[in-house]
């Protein structure tokens, strides 16, 4: 059965100092990845454009020229085990700013996945829930977060 969770950091094996948000395999059957909501504040989000906008507009607005920042999509099949960065931002002297606003920030955003499994038997993982609820079908009614 697939487990799907939702995680973020601050640093990553690779880059010290990169903030990221992923969701996460933890199952032993692979995760068909429906739909994700991401919101700020209560707020759906319907991609990190706009997160970052409402979350940290003026200091993305002064490292507008230099903001860089890395996605992932949030659909697909997650493998067993798989970890997928869906967003990532690395910090520079340029951002250092919008970073440091980020990682306070962060911890205001909740998420909402749709998996499959694939015998088709569906769960919605919510990173404010103790454990994810089983459904005949994934919502319809959610502001879909894309990571593009």
């Amino acid at each position: 059965m697939a487990d799907v969770s939702y995680g973020t950091d601050n640093s990553s094996p690779e880059v010290h100092d990169e903030i990221s948000f992923s969701l996460a395999n933890d199952g032993v059957g692979p995760a068909r990845l429906r739909a994700m909501e991401f919101a700020y504040n209560g707020k759906p989000m319907r991609d990190p454009v706009e997160f970052i906008h409402d979350c940290c507009a003026a200091e993305a607005k002064a490292a507008a020229k230099n903001l860089t920042f890395t996605t992932d999509r949030v659909d697909g099949v997650l493998r067993p085990g798989e970890k997928r960065r869906f967003i990532r931002l690395a910090r520079t002297e340029q951002n250092a700013p919008l970073w440091a606003r980020l990682n306070k920030e962060r911890w205001k955003v909740a998420v909402r996945t749709c998996y499959c499994s694939i015998f088709d038997d569906c769960w919605v993982f919510d990173s404010r829930a103790e454990q994810p609820a089983e459904v005949k079908n994934c919502p319809a009614d959610w502001t879909k977060f894309t990571a593009q």
